[in-house]
């Protein structure tokens, strides 16, 4: 397929420069054509489609090729085929004459095998049909390989491989190199620069371009400065689609080069590559050794540019390590640098850093203000995706504050720019902030819809970070509205993303997640597995916060197996962490928790005094939600201590605050529970009251496990206030609201409690009489079976005169008795 896109003006001049180039070889090919038959292959090494032109035209044109009848067969188009099938196809079409022996010259193989991943498809399926082909594709054939796809053939189709009848190396001309430099360095701007497909064109040209310089640079071992910087740009590229390792591979690459070189500005840059590429892995230790080295190197040959991105990119790491104090002396000595030289948007990332780590320290106010001013200067460079960046950045700050509605403000013109700029990962990112604000709004469907459109997007960027982390957020979507097992589906597919890019951090907060899920449905040993290896994840990459979180959960977990003890040694290891790392929300978490346990264990006063500590903490930090929970669990302490009025003061409270920040959860939770203490008081009416109000408050949230719990509890009440049928019902919805949810063994208890309502007969009440209807009399068998509450606590006066009529004619009976005996 001709492909004049690398080609001159002149293709005469451009055919004869390749046939110079590559005479010898190309007398070879026509030889192998010539003396070949049956099915058999050879290859063609040549890295770039225009010289694969200049070939076929050869071939097909040159003299001494003549009696050799070549067909030509393009896959360039196709990332996944079957060449055994493919070929059958193609041949199919063909006109073949009988006792005709075409040589078969096969193009644009390389696309299908890629150039990254262990044992893609196509040479997996290659290495299998291999004797297949032999029988049902009977002709010699010519395969056009870029250099890398020669090396994938041979190391992942290796008994394929072995069947090879020749490997000819053919050189590029001088023409081809420069059009692809150029083109390398002019970019279509028609297409988007973060497209996957896009940039997976653009790394498939530099490794060419790449293997093409090394080959010709002499000795090898010496590369030309042009090597070491296409190495650091594949460096870069491979870093931007996550794929690391391929990244690392490269800026090693370079780094080994630019020291045999002595090219001390090149060996910092690798430095600084391998530094990102460490820092993207959590391996923080190795990313500041790579950046001290590449500072070093920074300062040594005066680069101030180099030295201020190093210096930011420390801050990064210490900012993920917690270290934000000294983050925020680098990103100020990063700053310093950036207006020395007069780099304003090098100033302007730097102050939305530092706007990240004031944010980070409950500082966000002064955040906010840092924002400002490098939205400032975004504008005023007209940086438009520093300034959707920062907008998104903003938003988070608002949603932090609950300031829901202004936050969605900014991630809408944040949303606005990068779809202006073609910025599809930042689209993305922030496609994804916007559903995290809906689901906190409890408009969970809104949230998956902008979850999905998020995941379309860092798919076709191809950042798989990014389709982990929104992965996650589905499941986590899904884990509340009582999917669950959809839910661990998604958090197994992120996790799978997660391990493959490297990012640990990702794969331990996932685990927790499934942890979660797990503990909810009663797999509790499993969940406490999924919380062990997230711990060891947590504790390998320095996340403290992680490691606090999850040792709370165990904590939860062994709380529930009632080995009360051990939780509360993993929640005081957990207080320590939060207190360390300052999340005083994590810490309240943890004492209400803690209180929670000392309830259990009926030592009331300490219970008290933790809540009252996490309560203080809630409104430290302004937390209307927390502090409304532990109003709810000291209202559940007080119903079980028998302080029933402190119980209700409490429980009122909490639905009120519940109400003001529109937490419908909470105020059904309230409900429940005030429901739970007028039951435990033996206020049945009351309590059946309160059972309702808190059932459309479930169900506007989707928590059917609360639903079904709220069911369970209004069937009892109902018992106890003499209604059979209605509990009969309330029983059944609870039974099939625990079984839609998976919770069998609680819909037994559902199924027991209907047959525990014992022999008497429950069957649907009459219909009330319509105006004007005579009520029909109850037959007497139903009278008989369902006794009042009136009757089962009171003698009826029937009953009473039936007692006297017995004892008067006993009393009879006995004197006319003794009137006998007297007489005879």
């Amino acid at each position: 397929m001709p492909n004049s896109a690398h080609g001159s003006s002149n293709p005469d001049q451009d055919s004869a420069e390749f046939l110079g180039l590559n005479l010898d070889v190309f007398r070879e090919v026509v030889a192998f054509a010539q003396a070949a038959q049956g099915f058999t292959y050879a290859i063609a090494e040549i890295n770039f489609a225009h010289d694969g032109d200049l070939l076929v035209q050869a071939l097909k044109q040159h003299a001494v090729a003549q009696a050799v009848r070549f067909i030509e067969l393009d896959f360039t188009d196709q990332t996944s085929l079957s060449l055994l099938s493919a070929l059958t196809e193609q041949l199919t079409a063909l006109d073949m004459t009988a006792g005709d022996e075409p040589v078969l010259l096969i193009r644009g193989l390389a696309t299908a095998m890629g150039v990254k991943g262990d044992y893609p498809s196509f040479l997996t399926d290659l290495n299998f049909k291999r004797d297949v082909l032999d029988s049902q594709v009977p002709y010699p054939m010519v395969l056009f390989l870029p250099d890398y796809a020669v090396n994938r053939l041979a190391q992942y189709a290796k008994d394929f491989w072995t069947w090879r009848s020749g490997l000819f190396h053919f050189r590029t001309t001088r023409q081809t190199v420069e059009t692809v430099q150029t083109q390398l360095t002019q970019p279509d701007r028609s297409q988007p620069t973060d497209n996957r497909a896009v940039k997976q064109t653009r790394i498939e040209q530099l490794e060419r371009l790449l293997s093409e310089h090394a080959q010709n640079s002499r000795p090898p071992t010496h590369p030309t400065q042009l090597c070491i910087d296409i190495a650091l740009e594949l460096g870069d590229a491979y870093r931007s689609l996550s794929e690391f390792e391929q990244a690392r591979q490269h800026y090693h690459k370079a780094l080994d080069w630019a020291e045999a070189e002595n090219e001390t500005l090149r060996k910092a840059n690798a430095l600084y590559g391998l530094g990102q590429v460490h820092r993207l892995r959590a391996n923080n230790t190795k990313a500041m050794a790579r950046f001290e080295q590449a500072l070093e190197l920074f300062r040594a040959v005066g680069d101030r540019l180099g030295e201020a991105n190093t210096l930011q990119a420390v801050g990064d790491v210490l900012q993920f390590l917690k270290r934000s104090n000294e983050a925020l002396k680098h990103y100020e000595q990063a700053l310093e640098l950036f207006r020395a030289v007069g780099d304003r948007l090098g100033e302007a990332n730097t102050l939305q850093a530092v706007g990240d780590v004031l944010q980070f320290l409950d500082r966000r106010n002064e955040a906010l203000k840092h924002y400002e001013q490098a939205l400032e200067l975004f504008r005023a460079v007209g940086a438009r995706l520093g300034e959707a960046n920062t907008l998104q950045a903003v938003g988070d700050v608002l949603q932090f504050l609950k300031r829901s509605n202004e936050a969605l403000k900014h991630y809408e013109q944040a949303l606005e720019l990068f779809r202006a700029v073609g910025a599809r990962l930042g689209e993305a990112n922030t496609l994804k902030a916007v559903g995290d604000v809906l689901q906190f709004l409890d408009r969970r469907n809104e949230a998956l819809k902008h979850y999905e459109q998020a995941l379309e997007l860092f798919r076709a960027v191809g950042a798989r970070l990014g389709e982990a982390n929104t992965l996650q957020a589905v499941g986590d979507v899904l884990q509340f509205l009582d999917r669950r097992n959809e839910a661990l589906k998604h958090y197994e597919q992120a996790l799978e993303l997660f391990r493959a890019v490297g990012a640990r951090l990702g794969e331990a907060n996932t685990l927790q997640a499934v942890g979660d899920v797990l503990q909810f449905l009663d797999r509790r040993n499993e969940a406490l597995k999924h919380y062990e290896q997230a711990l060891e994840l947590f504790r390998a990459v320095g996340a403290r916060l992680g490691e606090a979180n999850t040792l709370k959960a165990v904590g939860d977990v062994l709380q529930f197996l009632k080995r009360s003890n051990e939780a509360l040694k993993h929640y005081e290891q957990a207080l320590e962490l939060f207190r360390a790392v300052g999340d005083r929300l994590g810490e309240a978490n943890t004492l209400q928790a803690v209180g929670d346990v000392l309830q259990f264990l009926k030592r009331s006063n300490e219970a008290l005094k933790n809540y009252e500590q996490a309560m203080e903490l809630y409104r430290a930090v302004g937390d209307r939600l927390g502090e409304a929970n532990t109003l709810l669990m000291m209202g559940r302490m007080s119903r079980k201590t028998g302080e029933r009025s402190q119980a209700i003061s409490y429980l009122q409270q909490a639905i009120n605050t519940y109400q003001n920040i529109e937490s419908v959860q909470g105020e059904g939770n309230g409900h429940f529970l005030l429901g739970e203490t007028y039951f435990y008081s033996g206020e049945y009416p009351t309590a059946i009251s309160a059972f309702e109000l808190a059932l459309p408050l479930f169900e506007r949230t989707g928590d059917r496990y609360s639903q079904a719990m709220t069911w369970y509890n209004l069937a009892d009440a109902q018992v106890r206030q003499g209604n059979p049928w209605d509990a009969r019902v309330a029983y059944e919805t609870a039974r099939d609201l625990y079984q839609a949810a998976g919770l069998e063994g609680k819909a037994e208890s559902c199924e027991q409690a209907i047959k525990n309502l014992g022999r008497q007969v429950v069957v649907a009440p009459p219909k009330a009489p319509t105006i004007g209807e005579i009520p029909r009399k109850e037959p007497d068998w139903l009278t008989k079976s369902m006794p009042t509450a009136e009757q089962s606590t009171s003698i009826s006066p029937k009953s009473t005169t039936s007692r006297h009529q017995f004892f008067f004619w006993l009393l009879a009976g006995l004197a006319i008795a003794l009137l006998l005996w007297w007489v005879f």
